[in-house]
């Protein structure tokens, strides 16, 4: 009953907005009415709101022409079913918020397990605002009065967002499935700034002949030949474009000299100073002499270029790509469908506290001057780090880049994107800075510690000359909107350092505990460190570069990258098995398991305030464990690895050498250590580093400045990596070949939930190619169970059911000239935890081979390895099937081995164990092979043998069955699970990822907002307070249900009062001798 008021009430109160604004009162009358009485609401008062999400929405959307005295009005009638959602999602009485319960059918689980991902809602309109308007007898109105939080539609994950205020615009509300797709090998576009314009390409060229003449001539080179005169007439003179007059009163010797000194982008400000480095003195008598000589102890470092740093966000908020680019920030929900509770989400810096902070003190800046222009937060991120450009020599450069996180990260972290501006370069110290030490002060070496200290200056003098006196006046004063000095700025350096995870953890923690293994691996023997190279060898790739072959062997890798420590994290607990002491060896997996789930966790590219909450625990646990890690392995006589003494006894060396030069032979060779070239140090593993202490700092920041994605130092690295542009294959015979650069239109990639190629080359006589198998046990009962199975999918029905066929049902099933075709390639396409389209290949004859199919749609059961069934792909085909004499059509299957998971050696979180599936025996092969519909799989797995089990040939008969791992020696007894391959196989697992699930609940929008956004806006009370009130300091107003507050100056934006005193309030009441009483000088 409760609910049905609630619809009522919601369709009644839209009756009076429809009648104001349509021009026609009657047709709004009679979409309400025929609501009322329509299948929508009755139904929806029976079975609860998640059912008649699809169908309002539908209306939400639906606008309508209607005739009015012959002109045609575009109404819209989102508010109807923009009140009836608002009615579900905040009633609270007789509400069933529990999720849909999902039927089995296996045959369509693209519509239950995985959906497409949605763009944000557009921006309703002001009358149309979700945000209900309170309904109280009194109100308090300050003169700059907070804004009304702004709540958008929640989609069908459960997501929705809360601005701090109304937003101007949504700018990912207009993005495509196209701009959600990290799917690879398809022709996306990038989403850079637009196109220039065509006198900014050609500049300081004054027209397109001239262009291209120039172009000719500075890229043919000096000496002429007979191409560069066919070239001349075919490329220049002949072109549609090309106008003689044009260039004929042109003065080619300027126009050298204006393009030698042109910058290609002129919206740039770059200046060339000179650094001034002063060296300290060491000596008194060098500081004696340097204070009588000022400047002599000054060392300058000419032509030093940087760019002014204002320009660069001018640039960038100049032209940017207005799909990606936030102006606004707010706070991301979402809200679970099993327990209906809001959890705030974290990922884009624009989703940020930090940002929602920062923008609240730029709205409350006080300004000398009006100005109406919106204010927003320039989000600078910097990124500098050096880098050695070549495996020889000494080559390398220390850039400064800084880009912006109002752009999506999805965007600006691609390798290939253009939104990265570099500042400048850091330079080295130049040689002949030790010769002019020496010059001052004669000394024959000079110490480390006074060059350290150079390059720290020098890093802060490139640093001063980036933030230049422009840059602070900004800082103080704003960009064209503030125009008071500030007190202080404000700043902090400590707040501005985020967490480096590739340095701080893959490069640190982690490096330091794979190390330390290598240690215990080579006191046990060198036969577990070969064991351990080859094990890894033998681990399978997975996805597009997600796990890389290795190679070489692990244990001593030339130069590796973090992404190299990445994966063998990843991998190492089946490669480590049963090779370590029998004392430590399960503690030691315990710890990689640990390991392994808080690395996957910090690296989630979204994450909620359950996740943020999960990395909490996972950090004390991690704390936990390496601190025992340290414990009992002090206990253990553990030495250094033959390549940490090799490397020691050569820094020895050297050290000695540089002795040798400070005094004679014989006390260079006295003070050299006696070391034993066959002794080692015994190694102990450290915990007192600050990296290990900067783990617990990774919760905190996710939620205060976003992901450690979107701050990680992987992105500078990437930025110098540009990938070519795509030239069109067919360019406009006219256009100049740089002119036409343009990228191919980008493919409609991941729509479907598979791709399958079309052709049919590979075609396979079934009455043939099963003579030819007769004797494989893989092959028994093929054409049986796949008519079964065809059938099956065909009448609708559950095909994983064990129902026998009888004959006559199974010969309305015929094969188009009895041949089925194979395919080497299968793609799947699915929603990744972070609601973005990616893709996974699956090949039989590769290691990627094996997939992840659901086992228990129909009930959803428990989070963990049992929602799962695990296959390996022995062949993709499709074929023409023709049902009951029916026309043939295309349906295609994949042929599986499946592996069952081993009950009696459980896996999952509390046992910190890796689940283990294994093929089935000889006696259970009617459970072993079978077909699977190509839409059914969730993905691709990740399953790496158990080597401490071996191979074995007890599983089929014959070892050259089609269906073996290894012809030569047969199957792998058991297969790990690798649930830490990836963030989306991790998600799968934990089971709280947003991109999952699909369902219809829609949330109460006031759930689980923080307290800064409940607080935002008007104050309320119910005490009418004192009579007595001070009106240099406010005015109270009291009014009724239905009056409203006259006097005020309305934004049309937001609707709240403006161009009001500062720090005054009003208090209106309904005695109008009270407003009429007010003091002059407060009137607004």
């Amino acid at each position: 009953m409760a609910q049905c008021t609630a619809y009522i009430q919601a369709i009644r109160a839209n009756e009076l907005s429809l009648e104001r604004k349509s021009h026609n009162p009657n047709a709004p009358n009679a979409i309400v009415d025929h609501l009322r009485a329509s299948k929508l609401a009755r139904t929806a008062l029976h079975i609860g709101p998640i059912t008649c999400i699809s169908t309002v929405s539908q209306l939400l959307s639906y606008p309508e022409t209607i005739s009015t005295g012959g002109q045609s009005n575009l109404t819209d009638y989102s508010c109807i079913g923009t009140a009836i959602l608002e009615s579900i999602g905040t009633s609270t009485g007789g509400t069933d918020t529990n999720p849909p319960t999902y039927q089995p059918n296996l045959g369509r689980l693209r519509e239950q397990y995985d959906a497409l991902p949605e763009t944000p809602p557009i921006l309703l309109d002001s009358t149309n605002d979700n945000t209900p308007a309170p309904r109280v007898r009194r109100v308090i109105l300050r003169v700059r009065p907070d804004p009304v939080p702004y709540t958008t539609l929640p989609d069908s994950f459960g997501q929705y967002r809360i601005y701090p205020s109304k937003p101007r615009t949504i700018p990912d509300s207009g993005c495509e499935l196209k701009d959600l797709c990290d799917i690879s090998g398809t022709l996306e576009t990038t989403a850079t700034s637009p196109s220039p314009p065509l006198s900014s390409i050609i500049a300081p060229c004054p027209n397109v002949s001239a262009f291209q003449l120039q172009h000719w001539h500075w890229n043919e080179g000096n000496k002429k030949s007979q191409n560069s005169r066919k070239s001349l007439v075919h490329d220049v003179i002949t072109q549609a474009d090309f106008v003689p007059s044009d260039i004929s009163n042109i003065d080619w010797c300027r126009l050298d000299d204006s393009l030698a000194s042109f910058s290609m982008d002129t919206t740039t400000s770059v200046k060339s100073t000179t650094i001034p480095l002063v060296i300290p003195p060491r000596t008194p008598a060098a500081a004696a002499n340097y204070k009588s000589n000022p400047g002599k102890n000054i060392f300058s470092i000419p032509a030093t270029w940087c760019q002014m740093l204002l320009s660069a966000v001018r640039l960038a908020f100049s032209k940017n790509n207005q799909r990606f680019f936030h102006y606004e920030p707010y706070e991301a929900y979402y809200c679970d469908p099993k327990t209906s509770k809001s959890y705030r989400v974290f990922g884009e810096a624009y989703e940020s506290q930090r940002m929602l902070n920062a923008h609240r003190e730029v709205q409350n800046i006080q300004l000398d001057e009006p100005c109406k222009l919106p204010r927003c937060v320039a989000a600078l991120m910097f990124f500098s780090d050096a880098t050695q450009l070549a495996l020889f020599g000494k080559a390398k450069a220390w850039p400064i880049r800084v880009t912006f996180g109002n752009l999506s990260k999805y965007e600006r972290c691609k390798p290939n994107s253009e939104n990265h501006y570099e500042l400048g370069f850091i330079p080295s110290l130049p040689d002949d800075i030790q010769d002019q030490i020496r010059k001052l002060e004669g000394a024959c070496v000079i110490p480390k510690s006074l060059l350290t200290h150079l390059h720290r200056e020098l890093f802060h003098e490139i640093w001063k000359n980036i933030l230049d006196d422009e840059f602070l006046h900004a800082w103080c004063h704003g960009i064209n909107a503030f125009s008071r000095r500030l007190r202080t700025l404000g700043f902090n350096i400590f707040e501005a350092l985020t967490v480096d995870f590739l340095h701080e953890v893959e490069l640190g923690v982690w490096k330091s505990v794979f190390q330390h293994i290598l240690r215990i691996l080579e006191s046990v023997g060198s036969k577990s460190v070969a064991a351990f190279n080859e094990r890894f060898r033998l681990i399978p790739s997975f996805g597009d570069g997600t796990i890389r072959p290795f190679t070489e062997d692990v244990s001593d890798m030339t130069r590796p990258a973090a992404r190299n420590y990445e994966d063998i994290l990843q991998c190492i607990i089946p490669a480590l098995e049963g090779l370590l002491p029998p004392s430590i060896e399960q503690q030691v997996l315990t710890l990689l398991f640990v390991l392994a789930h808080w690395h996957g966790l910090a690296k989630l590219r979204r994450h909620s305030t359950a996740t943020v909450h999960a990395l909490r625990q996972a950090t004390t646990r991690l704390g936990h464990k390496l601190r025992e890690f340290h414990q009992y392995t002090s206990e253990l006589e553990i030495y250094e690895t033959t390549r940490e003494h090799t490397a020691r006894e050569q820094r020895i060396r050297k050290k000695a050498r540089l002795r040798a030069a400070l005094a004679t032979e014989t006390e260079a060779l006295d003070s050299t250590p006696n070391i034993s070239r066959q002794g080692r140090r015994r190694k102990y593993f450290n915990l007192e580093t600050v990296k290990f202490h900067a783990l617990m700092d990774y919760p905190d920041s996710i939620e205060y400045v976003g992901t450690t994605d979107s701050t990680s130092t992987q992105t500078r690295d990437l930025a110098g990596f540009k990938q070519p542009t795509i030239i069109s294959t067919k360019p406009c015979p006219t256009a100049h070949p740089m002119l036409a650069s343009e990228e191919l239109p980008p493919q409609n990639a991941g729509r479907l939930p598979y791709r399958i190629a079309l052709s049919q080359k590979n075609q396979i006589l079934l009455p043939a190619w099963l003579d030819t198998h007769r004797s494989d046990p893989a092959v028994n009962d093929f054409l049986p169970r796949l008519k079964a199975h065809l059938l099956a999918r065909i009448e609708g029905s559950n095909y994983e059911e064990e129902v026998v066929r009888s004959t006559s049902e199974l010969v309305k099933i015929q094969f188009q000239h009895d041949r089925i075709y194979a395919h080497q390639k299968l793609q799947i396409h699915y929603t990744t935890y972070n609601v973005r389209r990616s893709q996974d290949s699956i090949s039989p004859d590769t290691s990627k081979r094996f997939i992840l199919v659901p086992s228990d749609v129909a009930t959803g059961s428990d989070m963990g390895a049992n929602r799962f069934w695990y296959a390996r792909v022995l062949g993709i085909y499709h074929a023409n099937v023709s049902y009951n004499g029916s026309r043939p059509k295309r349906m295609d299957f994949l042929w599986v081995r499946w592996l069952a998971r081993m009950t009696n050696v459980p896996g999952g979180w509390d046992t910190c164990r890796l689940d283990q599936v294994g093929y089935f025996p000889d006696s259970e092969q009617h459970h072993a092979f079978d077909f699977v519909d190509p839409a059914d799989v969730i993905r691709a797995a990740h399953l790496i043998p158990r080597f401490f089990s071996c191979q074995t040939a007890d599983y089929l008969e014959s070892v050259d069955s089609l269906a073996t791992d290894n012809r030569l020696v047969g199957d792998w007894k058991y297969y790990y699970v690798s649930r830490f391959v990836d963030r989306d196989m991790l998600m799968r697992f934990t089971g709280m990822a947003i991109g999952h699930m699909t369902h219809g609940y829609v949330p109460e929008l006031t759930t689980g907002l923080s307290d800064e956004v409940l607080s935002a806006g008007y104050e309320y009370t119910d005490d009418l307070g004192s009579e007595e009130h001070n009106l240099d300091q406010e005015i109270h107003v009291t009014v009724g249900d239905e009056d409203q507050i006259e006097g005020c100056d309305e934004d049309e934006s937001d609707g709240v009062a403006s161009e009001a005193p500062d720090e005054l309030e009003a208090y209106i009441s309904d005695d109008d001798e009270m407003i009429e009483n007010l003091d002059e000088d407060v009137s607004w």
